[in-house]
């Protein structure tokens, strides 16, 4: 299976490093990562985020936009099929097509178009493959309408995985989020042990420590991110703000340069 670095998604699809990485740490992307923790993007994440783009100029909201990806996902091959890949949005819903067939990515359901000419219309039939969706995508759907929910499942989610980054790093933002400062950093802790090179899961749990008065705690942790990924962008700002404010400037400097190489459409005060 071909996989992707995060400066090639960059370059095939004109989508700026900074937006990927936010996809990521909101667990619309779900990239595999090499010896370092570096991002390995498969297939499935290159059309999500090209999905993303797309869905997005055409004007649909972020959180439908995070549906049709979760459930897309588990829809697409592995590889490009050879008869190509059309994802389109039809008034709010989102279709795929791909070898003659095209479903609705939302809810899985096979789109048939009516043979009536100049119609344009399309019947559902359900999709018939019995599987729930897993943890992580209930505690994701349930995050803006129901937080206790989300919680719930978040947390069943981190019981059931050996290494989901993704359900551990978004566990403990909410619970951050909540300030409930305790529960969030036992839950980072976990987090680590069983993914240690995840840098998002480190970024997250470096604000936390920030926000717990912990500055050199989160100093090391955005170390530990920034050397899991070396253009997290925003490890390097975080970590020139605390250099910064401990009077350490050459690190401080070194750090905002990093910044302002990974992202140069913003400045730096």
């Amino acid at each position: 299976m071909a996989l992707y670095t995060i400066k090639e998604a960059v370059s095939l699809l004109d989508v700026p490093r900074s937006a990927i990485l936010r996809l990521i740490a909101v667990g619309w992307l779900l990239p595999e990562q090499g010896a370092r923790g570096e991002y390995r993007l498969t297939f499935r994440d290159l059309v999500a985020l090209r999905t993303a783009k797309g869905l997005r100029e055409a004007g649909l909201s972020g959180r439908r936009i995070g549906t049709a990806l979760r459930q897309l996902r588990t829809q697409l091959p592995d590889e490009l099929p050879l008869s190509g890949l059309r994802i389109s949005a039809k008034g709010s819903e989102i279709a795929v097509s791909a070898g003659g067939t095209e479903w609705e990515a939302i809810n899985g359901q096979y789109l048939l178009a009516f043979d009536v000419p100049g119609t344009g219309a399309f019947a559902p039939v359900a999709l018939p493959t019995g599987a729930e969706k897993d943890w992580f995508s209930h505690a994701y759907d349930a995050e803006e309408a129901d937080l206790e929910r989300a919680l719930e499942a978040y947390k069943n989610a981190v019981a059931e995985e050996d290494c989901g980054w993704e359900s551990f790093s978004n566990y403990g933002r909410l619970l951050h989020q909540e300030g409930l400062h305790g529960e969030a950093l036992a839950v980072y802790e976990a987090g680590l042990r069983a993914c240690p090179h995840s840098a998002i899961l480190l970024f997250n749990f470096a604000v936390l420590r920030e926000d717990m008065d912990e500055p050199e705690d989160a100093v090391v942790l955005y170390q530990r991110a920034i050397e899991s990924d070396p253009d997290l962008e925003d490890a390097h700002y975080n970590l020139a703000l605390l250099h910064e404010r401990d009077g350490r400037l050459a690190e401080a400097i070194r750090h905002f340069n990093a910044y302002r190489r990974l992202n140069p459409a913003e400045a730096v005060g």
